[in-house]
């Protein structure tokens, strides 16, 4: 069984409020806020918001993350930010574990944030986190290290897990 499966964050509510910003202060200041005497530092703010905006919306249609199993083992990329696949022969994968990420432990850890539980990030206990949807991930455990990959398809991907471990 070969177990194929690709996030992005297109499908989130996230990617609504990055264009919604732009224009409520633009909206503020149609209405008054940049009229006067400061009227040009107003519209220089406001592109400066509508830059930085544009650019996170961007990155945001173009994050995605692609997960593979098959029988060479587990791969796995995140582009822009990993954009060579990642991949583990399945004797190097000790387990395999169901998560839910619902909870607020998954707040923590240094990296891209987005939203409460969406982004990719170092946790506090030292794995990676390759998060793009809320409800369920799988921690993929290692012989030297370990890390977490979401998925819509949980049952999926545990059964393919099943079919393709060695000698756990």
């Amino acid at each position: 069984m070969v177990f194929k499966e690709t996030q992005s964050l297109k499908k989130t509510w996230l990617i609504i409020f990055i264009p919604v910003i732009p224009l409520v202060v633009g909206l503020l200041g149609l209405t008054g806020g940049f009229s006067g005497e400061q009227s040009t530092q107003g519209w220089i703010g406001f592109g400066i918001i509508l830059l930085i905006s544009g650019l996170l919306f961007t990155l945001m249609l173009g994050m995605r993350l692609e997960t593979r199993m098959d029988a060479s083992g587990l791969s796995f990329r995140s582009p822009p930010f990993v954009n060579s696949w990642r991949k583990y022969q399945w004797e190097e994968v000790k387990d395999i574990q169901w998560l839910s990420t619902g909870s607020f432990r998954w707040i923590g850890g240094m990296g891209l944030h987005l939203g409460w539980s969406h982004g990719i990030r170092l946790g506090w206990n030292g794995e990676w986190r390759y998060l793009f949807s809320s409800g369920n991930a799988v921690r993929v455990i290692l012989k030297d290290r370990r890390f977490v990959l979401s998925t819509r398809r949980p049952k999926e991907f545990m059964a393919a897990w099943n079919e393709w471990k060695v000698g756990t």
